[in-house]
């Protein structure tokens, strides 16, 4: 067999581990029911302000294949920018430009820092800590806002008393409204949020 045909059937067969298929879609199809305009989707990138939480998400991002038992050393997953870092990729084949943070962090140390273990309680970036269950659209959120406490903006919404404030993102919450969907729809920060025991 042809060398070039059997590197992109094992390719092939790795898709689905790379992708976590079985775990993604699920969630997804319960998710989205239909499809924004090209352009629309409300994902804003959130800036990286200080060494550590960069530290916490390079960890996160490469600890992902192994949390998902795809591998058991971060170095093993071959679809990583770890290789860039640890000289494994060829020069040539580099899309990461991985000198920033090793004029910050000398290799030796930021290898122990990534192979480090998050905690299991570690709050996971993509699912705001929870198991997927139900999800309510933007539109049903909006509708048990305005039930809840009859206001039609985020803004008349963000000047609500603190209690009724708290209460209302509570109940939000237990009905099903994630963590990004409701700083997204409201404007309260995602830290105010979360603090609010459900």
């Amino acid at each position: 067999m042809d060398a070039k045909i059997q590197n992109s059937q094992d390719f092939q067969s790795e898709i689905p581990k790379i992708f976590n298929f079985k775990a993604v879609f699920p969630y997804f199809s319960s998710v989205i029911t239909s499809f924004p305009a090209p352009g629309t989707f409300a994902v804003k990138p959130a800036p990286v302000n200080d060494m550590a939480y960069f530290v916490t998400l390079l960890r996160y991002i490469h600890q992902n294949p192994v949390k998902a038992g795809i591998v058991t050393s971060v170095k093993d997953y071959n679809y990583s920018s770890w290789g860039e870092y640890n000289g494994q990729v060829e020069p040539v084949f580099r899309i990461c430009d991985t000198r920033t943070v090793l004029n910050r962090i000398p290799f030796t140390d930021l290898d122990a820092i990534v192979n480090e273990q998050l905690p299991e309680d570690f709050m996971s970036l993509d699912d705001d800590n929870e198991q997927p269950r139900f999800r309510l659209s933007d539109d049903q959120v909006w509708q048990q806002i305005i039930n809840l406490t009859k206001v039609t903006t985020a803004t008349e919404f963000q000047l609500l008393d603190k209690d009724q404030l708290r209460e209302a993102l509570r109940e939000l919450r237990l009905s099903g409204a994630s963590v990004r969907q409701l700083e997204r729809l409201t404007g309260i920060s995602r830290g105010i949020i979360q603090a609010i025991k459900i």
